[in-house]
């Protein structure tokens, strides 16, 4: 099993929820590449305000997660479970693309989301302890 490489991981998503490749083709068509796409776009504005409020948290697996003791409004839940499906399906194309797992994609894309994130995020360290950055 081959380690995921950080800047890579960028150019893996954006290549896989832009256009495919052919593995992904092959499970997934084109058309519901981009249905993909445009689906975390659009769940991007709402879940970037609840993490800017404290609700939501990147956790080292690379999905979100809620804080512990933040209203779990429907809306929200409805909103991180698709966003966490879509997270890993995403993660599972890079890893089969990648002789790797999708756990390790994760881990290596919570490494990213934690470097960009703004400060103020919650975010989860590798042994499991949250931290506000």
């Amino acid at each position: 099993m081959r380690p995921i490489r950080p800047p890579l991981l960028l150019a893996a998503i954006a290549l896989l929820l832009a256009a495919g490749s052919p593995a992904t083709r092959a499970q997934q068509g084109p058309a519901e590449a981009a249905v993909l796409k445009q689906r975390m776009a659009e769940r991007l504005p709402p879940l970037t305000q609840w993490k800017a409020q404290g609700i939501l948290g990147e956790n080292n697996r690379g999905l979100l997660e809620f804080m512990a003791g933040a209203a779990r409004q429907p809306a929200a839940e409805k909103a991180v479970a698709a966003e966490n499906a879509d997270r890993l399906a995403v993660y599972g194309k890079i890893a089969r693309k990648n002789n790797s797992t999708a756990e390790a994609v994760g881990k290596a894309r919570a490494q990213q989301i934690a470097a960009q994130a703004p400060p103020g995020s919650w975010l989860q360290d590798a042994t499991g302890d949250w931290r506000q950055k």
